[in-house]
């Protein structure tokens, strides 16, 4: 992992010079799966992403899968459950960019088996469930508004499931089902 892409605390960087279009997305669980899919995307439109990763080393080898696109993306260590953590990262977002345009709200959690029913699921793994998928992804998405305010602009897209659609008919998942609704 080269340096550009570890998680550092260190004394707060200058602002980095605007990308190409000028916009700054987030995206949390970007490391992998539809994630880094995302992070790639928006790499290829020119935009500066900023890779939300439990791990700072899981985000490290997603951005060597990304070639020539990876010096658009800087990794970040961002627990949505800790609201430390998602401070530290609207805080750095502000110092090192200003300016936040583009919240992709990816993070997520299936931690129940297939065939748990609302009736019997461990409340527990329910509670854990929506401490990640809902209120996490709302705790990060409080924490970016400002800076969009500041700039006038933004987007937040939560990335939802058809688990979460009342048209699913399928049996199982209660506690990722409700928290994809």
């Amino acid at each position: 992992m080269t340096g550009q892409h570890a998680c550092r605390a260190a004394a707060p960087a200058p602002l980095s010079p605007p990308p190409v279009d000028g916009r700054v997305a987030v995206v949390s669980g970007g490391n992998r799966g539809l994630g880094l899919q995302i992070v790639r995307a928006f790499a290829e439109q020119g935009m500066r992403i900023v890779l939300g990763s439990r791990s700072p080393e899981l985000g490290g080898i997603a951005i060597d899968l990304l070639g020539d696109l990876a010096d658009l993306v800087t990794v970040r260590q961002l627990d949505i459950t800790d609201p430390a953590s998602v401070g530290r990262l609207a805080s750095w977002l502000e110092q090192r960019f200003g300016r936040c345009d583009v919240l992709v709200n990816n993070a997520a959690v299936l931690l129940e088996d297939d065939d748990d029913e609302a009736a019997t699921v461990d409340l527990e793994v329910v509670s854990r469930t929506l401490e990640v998928n809902m209120l996490g992804t709302g705790r990060l998405a409080q924490a970016v508004v400002p800076l969009m305010r500041a700039g006038r602009s933004g987007r937040i897209v939560y990335v939802s499931s058809g688990l979460g659609s009342l048209a699913s008919r399928r049996r199982g998942l209660p506690a990722y089902r409700v928290s994809k609704c």
